[in-house]
């Protein structure tokens, strides 16, 4: 006990300060991992929401598939679909 009394009061209201922001920080560190909802950040992967034909389509207009590629993914997707599954076949 002796020896915080020999610290400036100057430097006891710096460290209390610096204590008091790292836990806040730490806390909202926390709060944010914790409630984070799940965003990748990546802007080119499409929203789990759309079908098979709407991804074939978006990959189409950002060109990373060929015409031949788009037709035929899309006749194999409606394929699919009439046999009750929707997913995409893989592309070459």
């Amino acid at each position: 006990m002796l020896m915080w009394s020999l610290i400036p009061f100057w430097l006891k209201l710096i460290l209390m300060h610096l204590f008091w922001a790292v836990v806040i920080l730490a806390a909202v560190w926390v709060v944010h991992a914790l409630f984070r909802t799940g965003r990748s950040g990546r802007s080119e992967s499409p929203p789990p929401s759309l079908d098979s034909r709407a991804t074939l389509l978006s990959r189409y207009a950002r060109g990373e598939i060929t015409s031949e590629q788009y037709e035929q993914a899309m006749k194999a997707a409606e394929k699919l679909t009439r046999s009750g599954s929707d997913s995409t076949p893989p592309s070459s």
